[in-house]
């Protein structure tokens, strides 16, 4: 996984609003000839504990133990409950056939009883007949999560900005989606570390591509010790406004960095200096140290360092607390002038803009980045959603908790609405998870709930998000 541009939204992507068509339906079939993503040899140690989760008592409770693999949804459903549902779809099925919600909801079935091969191919066929059913899209990205292929399962997850935002599908196709993309990039880590370590092969450290370290708190109020992540994802996504800049963006940094003192040990702190910056495949580092006293004197000490040795000081000293958005701009037009370039009035402009002048509601995102830095979801919303409120124009902040809301979905396993048909009543029975909109179909009903959502065109339009860079070796 290569470091990539950034700008203000999370790091889930951009979309390009090419049409899915039915070639590209074509290349989830197992063989297809699509882009492919290989996994790495991480991955493929791991990928048996992906697969064959539920075993013969088809309990559905799908949570997955490995560590390489996103946790998989969980359902309970009677084995009994599982088979007259399945026989009912079946018969359906041949009264019917091709019809695309039976073949949706048969296949939905077969891929939680661990049934994949049969699963996979159901839901493609529904995929094909109806690509723009969220539905459809979630659980053929779940089955191929399931068997390994990673990089299919992302291009299927990644329409979740064209679903409406009434579909449940949105935040649940979102979660997956983010939560894969940070899979790999574990994995790549791993795999980039160990390359640059044992064997020498270190990634190439190009002169324009920047890794921003978090700032070490240095001691004084410690209600402030988590300003130095806010404010290094701050001067992060100021330089990627820079067309001739490449930012190491944050999730992929906080990889390489907990891979690293894995492999290095406690002992292990990532610096501004050259071995680090050759570690992460950055050309140049910026990082430094802060403290904060009497709740309104901030002391700064930030330095840019490049890969051959060279070290210039950004910024050192004592400023009032309350100037601390003016004090992030100068520093990142003062590293804009170290590296020698020339800013057009489109990128300073962009650079000047400032997303919250509220101190409050930036320490509460400060500590929403440390939370969802550490994987701790659910407080990582908490935090963002209160930086919103005390802030409502702050977007960045509602932009994450929408992210970190999705993901600590996808890590708690939660479906976004029942498997079964809420036509029949299995679903009073052993299912409290409801639909969000509308109510249930009257028995016999044509109507899909599930399939329902509103949004620009109506339809799931994917648009191609730059996926991790294939491994050297290994096919999905």
């Amino acid at each position: 996984m290569s470091s990539h541009r950034r700008d203000s939204r999370p790091p889930v992507s951009a979309a390009s609003g090419r049409p899915f068509d039915a070639s590209q339906a074509h290349g989830l079939r197992a063989g297809g000839g699509r882009r492919r993503v290989g996994p790495s040899t991480a991955l493929r140690r791991r990928r048996s504990l992906c697969t064959g989760v539920a075993g013969a008592a088809i309990a559905l409770l799908l949570a997955v133990a490995g560590a390489g693999c996103a946790p998989q949804p969980t359902l309970e459903l009677r084995p009994e409950e599982a088979r007259a549902e399945i026989g009912r779809l079946e018969a359906r099925l041949e009264e019917r056939p091709g019809d695309v919600r039976t073949l949706r909801d048969l296949g939905t079935l077969y891929v939680l009883t661990d049934r994949l091969e049969r699963g996979q191919s159901l839901l493609l066929e529904a995929f094909e007949g109806k690509m723009d059913d969220p539905k459809t899209r979630f659980y053929l990205g779940l089955a191929r999560e399931r068997s390994g292929a990673f990089g299919q399962a992302l291009r299927l997850y990644q329409g979740f900005a064209d679903v409406g935002s009434g579909s449940p599908y949105r935040r649940a196709l979102r979660g997956r989606h983010d939560l894969v993309l940070r899979r790999l990039a574990q994995q790549e880590a791993e795999r980039d570390v160990a390359r640059c370590l044992e064997a020498g092969r270190c990634a190439g450290a190009s002169p324009t591509t920047v890794a921003v370290l978090p700032l070490r708190f240095q001691g004084g109020d410690e209600r402030f010790a988590r300003v130095g992540r806010g404010l290094a994802e701050l001067v992060s996504i100021d330089l990627s406004r820079v067309e001739r800049l490449t930012v190491v963006e944050r999730v992929r940094l906080q990889a390489l960095l907990a891979e690293i003192e894995r492999s290095q040990g406690a002992q292990f702190r990532a610096d501004v200096g050259p071995r680090t910056g050759r570690l992460l495949g950055a050309g140049q580092l910026v990082g430094g140290a802060f403290t904060v006293q009497d709740e309104r004197d901030l002391r700064l000490s930030m330095r840019l360092a490049s890969v051959d040795g060279r070290a210039r000081d950004l910024e050192t000293g004592s400023s009032a607390l309350a100037r601390l958005f003016e004090l992030q701009k100068r520093i990142v037009f003062r590293i804009v002038e170290e590296l020698g370039i020339e800013l057009t009035p489109a990128e300073r402009e962009g650079i000047q803009a400032v997303p919250t002048q509220n101190l409050q509601a930036f320490l509460a995102f400060s500590r929403g980045l440390d939370f969802d830095d550490r994987g701790e979801y659910v407080q990582a919303a908490g935090a963002f959603r209160r930086a919103r409120e005390i802030d409502p124009s702050f977007q960045m902040a509602a932009s994450r908790e929408a992210e970190t809301a999705a993901l600590a979905d996808a890590t708690a396993g939660r479906l976004p609405t029942p498997v079964v048909s809420p036509s029949i009543n299995l679903t009073d029975l052993r299912l409290g998870n409801m639909p969000s909109t509308g109510g249930p179909a009257p028995a016999g009903s044509e109507r899909d709930p599930d399939g329902e959502f509103s949004g620009a065109g109506g339809t799931l339009g994917p648009q191609p998000l730059p996926l991790p860079p294939p491994p050297s070796t290994g096919n999905q």
